[in-house]
């Protein structure tokens, strides 16, 4: 009896053991869950900080607000629109040719055109109206509260006016800015603000092929535009279907050749033959592409030039003729 006794309390012993480390195991996985949780929270919070911070915090040059305020302003505008059943715009806005005004006059100088567009933009609209920037030479406007989508074109025409009346002036001299807009409108164009955002941008690379100072509102068949500008990017990086078309450059009065001109052509396997002002413009939306076609029309222009000594013909008309290179046709 003693001896069953004895086994009886072993295995008493051995269960409450057993159960002391399973509660205790428990315990650790629990508090090792909270820490997880705990953790995973604090980074949550972290983050929805370093947001709140960067909507907080103005564009450094312009002091105008940033595209993540810009975005969380087209929520607001979305959310009260759909509420009272109102229109709205979104106008987004590129300065013309603003590579150029980098590389040839300088950063500083780009910057103060920069400010001088962000403060005519403030000047140009009404007060219910919200500007940003969204970095580079890009702007965005939210007109709020139209009545028609049409009316977003009164906004619109007296910023272009008040733009070309107020030319920059720099030491004396007038510098002419351009502007291209594009214009998606709440609920005709989209009613999501990636949708607005996307269509917005696709009129204002519309705008800009149409011409400078010029807007456009949103098509659907500029879907096809869009489609057909992503081919020809695509296909550009190839680089073997351009080719140099060449065509002299004559005296009239001494009536002799004086130079060649070098006229650069694209022809794609999707498109076919496209309008060198097409392609060119497309490539220039990426400084590595166009400078990468630029130096291809060097290097073919020296390749053409050299054959002539090569084959050891009449080298007169090569050495002493001027080759220009046009990019137009």
């Amino acid at each position: 009896m003693e001896k069953i006794s004895l086994e009886k309390q072993a295995l008493l012993l051995n269960k409450e053991v057993y159960e002391r480390k399973k509660i205790e195991k428990e315990q650790l996985l629990h508090q090792n869950n909270l820490e997880e949780l705990v953790n995973e929270k604090t980074k949550e919070l972290q983050i929805k900080n370093l947001k709140l911070d960067y909507l907080s915090k103005p564009d450094p040059l312009t002091a105008l607000p940033n595209r993540g305020a810009f975005v969380a302003e087209i929520r607001k505008t979305l959310a009260m629109s759909r509420k009272h059943n109102r229109k709205f715009a979104l106008v987004m806005i590129a300065v013309n040719n603003f590579k150029y005004i980098n590389d040839i006059d300088g950063h500083n100088f780009g910057d103060l055109v920069l400010k001088d567009v962000s403060m005519k933009l403030q000047r140009s609209i009404r007060e219910e109206d919200h500007v940003a920037r969204l970095g580079g030479n890009e702007f965005a406007i939210i007109l709020t509260e139209l009545n028609e989508d049409s009316n977003a074109v009164i906004v619109v025409n007296k910023l272009l006016s008040y733009c070309q009346s107020n030319p920059l002036i720099l030491n004396d001299i007038r510098i002419d800015i351009s502007l291209s807009l594009g214009i998606s409108c709440y609920p005709s164009c989209g009613k999501t603000i990636e949708t607005l955002l996307k269509q917005a941008d696709i009129a204002m690379c519309k705008a800009k092929d149409t011409g400078l100072n010029t807007y456009r509102f949103f098509m659907k068949e500029m879907d096809a535009y869009v489609e057909r500008r992503t081919i020809v990017k695509k296909e550009l990086q190839q680089k073997n279907k351009l080719s140099l078309h060449y065509q002299p450059i004559v005296n009239m009065k001494e009536n002799k050749i004086v130079g060649v001109e070098a006229l650069l052509k694209w022809n794609g396997p999707i498109l076919g033959e496209i309008g060198t002002e097409e392609f060119i413009s497309i490539a220039e939306e990426e400084s590595t592409l166009i400078q990468e076609i630029g130096l291809w029309v060097i290097e073919e222009v020296c390749r053409i030039t050299e054959k002539p000594k090569k084959r050891g013909l009449v080298l007169a008309f090569f050495q002493s003729t001027l080759i220009s290179i046009n990019r137009y046709s």
